[in-house]
């Protein structure tokens, strides 16, 4: 018997679609944005609950350890980097 899932992908909900759709693309570009600050502001707090004496440094950089790791990709090296160098600055990276 088959047991692999009908959908790659969840299935597409129509209405959400259909709501966005109605977006402009300035609006369509920030609520992406804002999804993508929720899912980093998850990862920190994630990080800070299960590293408690962590400083913000150390925690964002911890989490972009972790998008790396999962990415796969050099690109978060230089986010990373940049992020080191506020680091020393004493400057807390925003991401």
């Amino acid at each position: 018997m088959n047991t692999s899932p009908k959908y790659r992908f969840d299935p597409v909900d129509h209405n959400f679609m259909r709501i966005r759709g109605r977006l402009t693309m300035g609006e369509r570009l920030q609520a992406m944005l804002a999804a993508r600050e929720w899912v980093f502001a998850a990862h920190r707090a994630r990080v800070q609950r299960q590293h408690p004496n962590l400083s913000a440094e150390e925690v964002n950089l911890r989490v972009l350890e972790e998008i790396e790791r999962a990415d796969g990709k050099e690109r978060w090296e230089s986010i990373k980097r940049a992020a080191q160098d506020e680091a020393h600055c004493g400057d807390t990276p925003r991401f």
